[in-house]
């Protein structure tokens, strides 16, 4: 069974964790960073990025990885060839640690904008890429990606980038709660390629579904569980899955 468990601490979870003897469990804002103090091992791209998102418990020792940034560069190797690329990363909590790391590997030029100057430096750090100003100055990227909250649910109206300010190839937004927030829809409205929070979602829990089970879920599953659920929380947003 896979159920949600709001957590107020990495610490917090844990206890709740270890105490009613969970199998494995996905990890997400804001506990990313911290959660990585409190496994027993964490794999080595975990160990690079400063965060993990998935936890497999081998023995009763919690093992702690980072399916975000392979699951960042499926969808967006679909859409463009990255070498060369100038990337903007808005953020400089877990998921902007995965993808700042994703895409210097790549080859693109990545600078990191967030409004925690000292915040973004230190994320930087972790791929030696540059940081720039927040917001990112109009015709100063080919590639943009949303690793903040903003515009997710409930705060669906709020966007990180005006729209007289995207000036790039491609927008892609991590939020996914909703699959088209409104820096997506503006992205599209002058033309640019959008890739949603959604895809990632989909690719990365394939990538932790093998980890616990050791079985390949068919395609497009993740992806159809999802939208499933969306609908779902539309109409109640206490709604469990059982």
């Amino acid at each position: 069974m896979y159920l949600p468990f709001p957590a107020a601490s990495a610490a917090d979870f844990q206890t709740f964790g270890r105490a009613i003897g969970i199998s494995g469990a996905s990890v997400t804002i804001p506990h990313k960073v911290s959660m990585l103090d409190y496994v027993d091992e964490a794999d080595p791209v975990a160990r690079r990025i400063g965060a993990i998102n998935t936890i497999s418990v081998e023995d009763r020792r919690w093992i702690g990885a980072n399916t975000d940034a392979g699951g960042f560069l499926e969808p967006l190797r679909d859409c463009m060839a990255l070498a060369g690329v100038r990337a903007a990363v808005l953020g400089a909590g877990g998921a902007a640690r995965a993808v700042t790391v994703a895409l210097a590997s790549s080859g693109c030029s990545t600078r990191l904008h967030a409004r925690n100057r000292e915040q973004a430096r230190q994320v930087a750090a972790l791929a030696s890429i540059e940081v720039g100003p927040w917001p990112p100055e109009p015709g100063s990227w080919d590639l943009l990606v949303n690793c903040t909250p903003i515009g997710m649910h409930p705060r669906v109206d709020e966007t990180p980038i005006p729209a007289d300010q995207i000036t790039g190839r491609c927008v892609y937004d991590l939020v996914y709660n909703p699959p088209g927030t409104r820096l997506l829809r503006e992205a599209a409205a002058v033309g640019c390629q959008t890739i949603g929070g959604l895809e990632m979602l989909a690719a990365q829990a394939r990538d932790q579904f093998q980890r616990w089970t050791g079985r390949t879920p068919r395609a497009g599953v993740m992806r159809e569980a999802a939208l499933t659920r969306f609908a779902e929380f539309a109409r109640n947003e206490n709604h469990v899955v059982r």
